[in-house]
């Protein structure tokens, strides 16, 4: 290797640790704490290396964290609850503000059947007639 493509190569390596560093640390300052993610994958691959059950995971990090934290999985990123009164003053007392689901990459469309499925449809008039279905035929079973 040459002078030329050494300092290229320093250059891009460079710039990709600011770009992490920039994007680990200008994230939305309303999330809750967590742990700090690896670039592009986020806390995926923490989660898969510990070689655990999610739940455990969630779990060590409660402790850590407290009962409501932020992960991210990929370029997703989670809030986790843990507690049963949070879970409940977001999914009963605030269930629409929480209903809607995050905009799904190309794939996650092709298998979620155009969105008209009960899990891809968003919060409004759809969603209610296929949970009102889904609901009729769980209780004909």
């Amino acid at each position: 290797m040459d002078l030329l493509d050494i300092l290229i190569l320093v250059f891009t390596a460079l710039l990709l640790c600011l770009w992490w560093r920039y994007s680990s640390t200008n994230v939305a300052k309303n999330l809750p704490p967590g742990p700090r993610g690896w670039p592009l994958v986020g806390n995926l691959a923490q989660v898969i290396l510990q070689r655990r059950a999610f739940i455990f995971v969630v779990r060590d990090l409660r402790k850590k964290y407290g009962p409501i934290f932020t992960m991210q999985m990929g370029q997703r990123k989670l809030v986790i609850v843990t507690s049963s009164e949070l879970i409940h003053e977001a999914l009963v007392k605030r269930g629409p503000q929480f209903a809607t689901r995050p905009p799904d990459s190309p794939i996650r469309l092709i298998f979620s059947v155009g969105k008209c499925a009960i899990n891809s449809a968003m919060y409004g008039p759809l969603w209610r007639t296929l949970r009102r279905n889904f609901a009729n035929e769980l209780v004909c079973l």
